[in-house]
């Protein structure tokens, strides 16, 4: 993932979620360079509304959840999102 990359030594991670089956999560995951997480029970999904994939939440230093992008949509302005949330100050 570009945006992961490009943001390597910020205050910023990128950590994925998936249900899928832990072997096919693996084959997933080495194709990415962030970690993943195997969602088993749906909790997490259940926690943000999850209902279509993929979806990107957007949570800041403070724990609070600042935007929720469904689908690939535009990954530029994601980007921009996300630099604008690590130019505000930590609370």
């Amino acid at each position: 993932n570009d945006l992961a990359s490009g943001l390597k030594g910020q205050d910023f991670a990128l950590v994925g979620v998936t249900r899928e089956s832990l072997e096919d999560s693996r084959e997933v995951a080495a194709l990415q360079n962030y970690p993943s997480i195997l969602d088993e029970t749906g909790a997490v999904s259940g926690a943000f509304s999850v209902y279509a994939l993929p979806t990107l939440v957007l949570i800041d230093r403070g724990g609070i959840v600042r935007s929720v992008h469904v689908g690939m949509g535009d990954l530029e302005a994601l980007g921009q999102h996300v630099h604008q949330l690590l130019a505000e100050p930590a609370p």
